[in-house]
């Protein structure tokens, strides 16, 4: 089925031109998608598996390119899944970096092991009781087995800060959303505070003018002081302003929490969003799934907003109806 760029709508075979926006329709909307280039890395294997973990997270269309200059590997993605990808990088960070550094604690347990059974050898020269040829062979054993369970690691120890350092972007870390109750709680007791000291201040520099209190002397002194308590009541007064307006914002964003947790209320269920998610996926990767998955449906019922605001509700509500460690404490 041909499909508009434009306005995305869909037609029947046959047509070629979309009635409304008057442009070429093309075969599939991916083909018009605008594609980024989201990190850079210097390792074929790295950019391989990186790719796999995203295909294996439901995000399509994506793929590396060899840099001849560089030398290096170009992972690109559709530049609509950027923000998604970012979440699953940090998981993928996370899972891979484990399994190095379990590498590298089960590597030193068998070098340890090596040494022991090496000082042990040497003992046996001249003691024969001490180690028999049955639990030698045992010890043996049970070394292999440790061998074949220490799992394949992306990065070699000294590389799993520096490779993701180097290679992953610069991304500014989102501040978690505060609500409008605790932002007027802070600018008030802020402004409160500034006020307070402020006045104080004032009346401090005035008493020692007049001679009841000796505190400062000299004029610049005075003119200092008075400066600075003049700007703390400056601030008082602009954060109190503040505090006002969001005070009249507290009202309209409890009504509209309390409306989308009302509608997650009568609409998921724990069987539904456990379907969210890929089952043999890693956790991290699952919980991820899950709240884009809540964040996508309220925004399809009440629209779109404030980004953070909707991190935030969705996690709390997940953690308060569906995680059950949480629960359980």
């Amino acid at each position: 089925m041909p499909w508009c760029p434009e306005c995305k709508s869909e037609y029947i075979d046959g047509f070629t031109t979309c009635n409304t926006c008057g442009v070429p329709l093309v075969d599939s909307l991916e083909e018009t998608e605008e594609t980024i280039e989201f990190l850079d890395t210097k390792k074929e294997s790295f950019a391989k598996k990186f790719i796999q973990f995203l295909e294996y997270s439901n995000i399509t269309n994506v793929s590396y390119q060899h840099k001849e200059e560089e030398d290096s590997y170009a992972i690109m993605i559709r530049k609509k899944d950027q923000k998604q990808v970012k979440k699953l990088y940090d998981a993928f960070y996370a899972v891979e970096a484990e399994k190095t550094l379990k590498a590298a604690a089960m590597k030193d347990v068998r070098e340890t092991s090596d040494n022991e059974n090496s000082s042990e050898s040497k003992d046996a020269e001249t003691d024969y009781d001490v180690i028999t040829g049955d639990e030698s062979e045992e010890a043996y054993d049970d070394l292999e087995a440790s061998e074949e369970e220490i799992p394949e690691e992306l990065f070699a120890q000294e590389e799993v800060q520096g490779i993701f350092e180097s290679a992953r972007p610069a991304v500014a870390e989102s501040a978690t959303y505060i609500k409008k109750e605790e932002q007027y709680r802070d600018l008030s007791s802020s402004a409160v505070t500034f006020l307070v000291v402020s006045v104080l201040g004032l009346v401090g520099v005035v008493l020692n003018a007049l001679g009841v209190i000796t505190i400062i002397s000299g004029l610049l002194s005075y003119l200092v002081m008075s400066a600075v308590f003049i700007a703390f009541f400056i601030i008082g007064i602009t954060t109190y302003s503040k505090s006002k307006k969001v005070e009249k914002e507290i009202s309209d964003e409890n009504k509209l929490t309390d409306a989308i947790i009302d509608w997650l209320d009568s609409t998921l269920t724990e069987e539904m969003v456990n379907g969210f998610a890929n089952d043999s996926a890693a956790a991290e990767v699952q919980f991820l799934q899950k709240l884009e998955k809540m964040k996508a449906l309220v925004v399809t019922q009440f629209g779109e907003m404030d980004d953070k605001y909707l991190d935030r509700l969705t996690e709390e509500y997940y953690n308060d109806h569906f995680d059950e460690e949480v629960n359980e404490e």
